[in-house]
């Protein structure tokens, strides 16, 4: 909710409107946002929406569609990189260390996202040994890059998982205790998904 802002001589509903508190009045309108009409707004600043007094925009339940324009990134001060929904809301942390643009095996914590480096080649990746039951992890492509970046189990030429070049695509994978699996991707399944 916004606190009205009103010039200063109009709150004892006596003084006569001049022009300079009409173009003040103007002037607090036009930059208050209205949520239930909503409508497109172009601001000149970032617009921050904080927990100051309790409230802001955090951990509420959110009904609706949020929608951020293709490569918009989720951030918060505690580190968090997005809200992924798999049966509840997770908050994972991201990885500092991003899988190289070379094709080195990737040895995944439990629970992390793990940002891929922009391939200047095309990338073959092969996961560690599985046997972790229960453990898993995100993997993220940024949107640049015209390569491809593929993982695969170990020793294994087949695929997972492609993610393709010139896009933003995940692989969310998870290790059932004999295999790595492929959970959910927008990328391209491979022969051992």
């Amino acid at each position: 909710m916004f606190t009205k802002q009103w010039p200063t001589g109009l709150t004892d509903l006596v003084d006569i409107i001049k022009g300079l508190k009409l173009a003040t009045l103007d002037t607090f309108v036009s930059r208050a946002i209205d949520g239930t009409g909503g409508g497109t707004y172009s601001p000149t600043t970032k617009i921050d929406i904080t927990a100051a007094g309790g409230s802001g925009l955090g951990d509420v339940d959110e009904v609706g569609t949020f929608t951020l324009k293709s490569g918009s990134l989720l951030t918060s001060a505690s580190g968090a990189f997005i809200k992924f929904i798999a049966g509840s809301i997770l908050d994972l942390p991201l990885s500092p260390t991003a899988i190289p643009d070379d094709n080195s095996d990737v040895d995944p914590a439990n629970g992390q996202i793990r940002l891929c480096t922009v391939p200047t080649a095309q990338q073959d990746h092969h996961l560690t040994a599985s046997g972790n039951r229960g453990r898993w992890v995100l993997f993220v492509r940024p949107p640049t890059g015209n390569f491809s970046i593929i993982f695969h189990r170990p020793g294994s030429a087949a695929a997972i998982v492609t993610l393709p070049g010139n896009t933003w695509a995940f692989a969310f994978m998870f290790d059932d205790g004999t295999n790595w699996r492929l959970g959910m991707t927008n990328g391209t399944p491979g022969a051992e998904a």
